[in-house]
């Protein structure tokens, strides 16, 4: 049985700059996808974080539940229009030593995952110009997936 290795990364602040769900509510609030009092809903935790006077899961949360309380309604092609959008901006704004990292894990053949809590519909574009297979669950599932890949 020929064993295959494996690297496994996580998106949002890891390789990207940022995080793909922040960037996609302020791509969607932009193209009025979202009304614009949404902002009001993060913005309070998101400026004490930048003034360092907050914590980023204070942060995220806020984001997740303007997402959550905004996204219903929305249809599948604005959802992805609104994801290229910001994949097309940001696709740059990755870490040089992990973009480095995967470049040089690609060439010596590893299998690369991706992990992350972001919507499916950005991450896939995202994992695909990097040339990594998404995945996304929980840390368990995780764990699972990896046993399966270390017996095939």
């Amino acid at each position: 049985m020929k064993k295959r290795k494996v690297a496994i990364f996580d998106i949002d602040g890891t390789i990207f700059r940022s995080s793909l769900l922040i960037k996609l509510v302020e791509v969607m609030i932009e193209n009025k996808l979202f009304d614009f009092s949404a902002r009001k809903e993060y913005e309070k935790e998101e400026n004490e974080w930048f003034d360092r006077k907050g914590d980023y899961e204070s942060y995220i949360n806020a984001v997740v539940k303007v997402f959550m309380n905004n996204i219903k309604g929305i249809s599948y092609e604005d959802f992805d229009r609104a994801s290229k959008i910001v994949i097309e901006r940001y696709k740059n704004r990755t870490y040089q030593y992990t973009r480095d990292l995967i470049l040089k894990l690609k060439k010596k053949k590893y299998f690369l995952l991706a992990v992350s809590q972001s919507p499916k519909g950005i991450l896939d574009g995202f994992c695909e110009k990097l040339g990594l297979i998404k995945f996304t669950g929980g840390f368990m599932s995780l764990i699972l997936l990896v046993n399966l890949l270390a017996r095939s």
